[in-house]
């Protein structure tokens, strides 16, 4: 087929022809990523080797720089995604508090109210119903700051 000209070629094959053989990623062994971890760790302030220790890393795990060089790129890029997903988590955290937060005041207000209430509807408010109702109002303006 490939004696044919290249008109009456089909797709597959100018696409077979134009990338060539089809390539196989291999994995790195568990030895490799511990290594390349280890140092990732000792640096975590600063997660960028230098082309000496890039080449220095490659020769002891038989890689070549480059993968070497592609595999920081991507746990760099890993680690930054990690670290806006929990800064994310904790801001809906803080969000989802506030929210509670707020109902509980709210909820504070409406029973110090209905309290409030209830005391000047009485006849005659004992002595004990009003030191309860301060002691109540000091409470909610302690607890709840809106």
């Amino acid at each position: 087929r490939m004696d044919c000209p290249a008109a009456e070629r089909t797709n597959t094959q100018k696409r077979a022809k134009a990338t060539g053989p089809k390539r196989y990623r291999r994995d790195l062994e568990p030895w490799m990523k511990a290594a390349l971890l280890r140092w990732l760790e000792t640096h975590r302030d600063k997660p960028y080797p230098s082309e000496k220790e890039k080449l220095n890393m490659s020769i002891k795990l038989g890689l070549s720089k480059k993968q070497v060089s592609i595999w920081f790129i991507n746990m760099r890029r890993k680690m930054k995604l990690e670290g806006q997903e929990k800064r994310e988590a904790r801001e809906s955290s803080k969000e989802e508090v506030k929210e509670e937060e707020k109902e509980d005041c709210e909820m504070t207000k409406s029973r110090t109210a209905d309290f409030k209430n209830t005391c000047e509807n009485e006849v005659k408010p004992q002595s004990d119903t009003k030191a309860k109702y301060d002691e109540l109002i000091a409470l909610m303006n302690q607890y709840c700051q809106c």
